[in-house]
């Protein structure tokens, strides 16, 4: 196993991602639905941090990120 590492003094960050993400995206409107769903009432498990182990990903975050990844196979381009 890894140490955890420090970041790349090099690189260069971005101010905002709001820049990067174009006003029209699909990942907007995934972001905003998802942040509105009651996560802890649909039944997702793992809401409540533990005080062991180390800091999981939020729920929604990761939700967010299973839409974004099924979105091809729901809007088909043709």
């Amino acid at each position: 196993m890894d140490h955890i590492k420090g970041f790349n003094r090099d690189q260069l960050f971005f101010t905002s991602m709001d820049e990067m993400v174009p006003k029209d995206s699909f990942a907007r409107i995934i972001d905003l639905f998802v942040d509105a769903l009651p996560l802890k009432e649909l039944g997702f498990l793992h809401m409540d941090l533990h005080t062991e182990g180390n800091e999981p990903y939020h729920p929604g975050d990761l939700l967010k990120m299973i839409i974004y990844g099924q979105l091809p196979n729901v809007v088909k381009t043709y």
